[in-house]
């Protein structure tokens, strides 16, 4: 994981979450607890899928059993 992706999943995601919460009249205490759960949210979407684009020439080797 780069620094540019921890940086935009850890605070531009959950800023802007928090700013757009903010200008629609969310409290702010309700604001950024949202910030912070969507931050962890996104981060967690980010890991769990990071690995998977590496795998798609795994697609064409045969799998055991078959020829």
């Amino acid at each position: 994981m780069s620094l540019r992706q921890a940086l935009t999943y850890h605070l531009l995601v959950p800023g802007a979450i928090f700013a757009v919460l903010l200008v629609v009249g969310v409290p702010l205490g309700t604001a950024f607890f949202v910030g912070m759960m969507a931050g962890c949210m996104s981060m967690m979407v980010m890991m769990m899928g990071g690995g998977q684009g590496n795998r798609s020439d795994r697609d064409n080797e045969p799998t055991s059993g078959t020829r």
